[in-house]
Parts: structure tokens; C-alpha cells; sequence
């Protein structure tokens, strides 16, 4: 459940709250980015470029989607690696 409130201050922005479990969908570049978001725990692969990860609160889902866009960013398949390589 999201609710919405004000808050005076600062910002004077909208601010929601999240209420109960939390499921953010990645979609990522690479089969390998996918591959490595994986380990987080509470992630699942989705399609070749995809992964889901699930919470059980907006703090927890926070720090997984950190923990699955840095895995994910840390895997290499890029062509321009096997581009540049030496001819065996």
C-alpha cells in the first residue's frame, strides 16, 4: 500500500510512503549483468535482460536494488572487449 503525505520544510515535496513487500523490475544491458544481479538475494531472473528483486520493506529494496545495479554494472560481455582482443 502506498500512501501519500506532505511535508513542510525544505523541499516542500510530496513524499509517499511504502507500506508492506516492494518488487522492483530491472531491466539491464547485458546477459552477464543479469547474471551477476542475480547473487543479491531476493533477486530472480526474469528474460535474458531482466531480473526482479523483492523486499520485505522500501529500506531492504532499497539496498537490494543498490546491491543489483552494482553486481550488475561489475559483469563484462561488452564486443568492444572481444573486438580489441589479440587474433588467436
Amino acid at each position: 500500500m502506498v500512501v501519500h503525505f506532505s511535508v513542510e520544510g525544505v523541499s516542500r515535496r510530496s513524499l509517499y510512503k511504502i507500506n508492506g513487500e516492494v518488487e522492483l523490475a530491472f531491466t539491464l544491458l547485458s546477459a552477464a549483468e543479469v547474471l551477476m544481479a542475480a547473487f543479491v538475494p531476493g533477486s530472480v531472473l526474469g528474460t535474458r535482460r531482466t531480473a526482479t528483486h523483492r523486499a520485505e520493506n522500501a529500506v531492504d529494496s532499497g539496498r537490494g536494488r543498490l546491491g543489483v545495479l552494482f553486481l550488475g554494472w561489475s559483469a563484462s560481455d561488452r564486443i568492444s572487449d572481444w573486438h580489441n582482443a589479440p587474433a588467436s
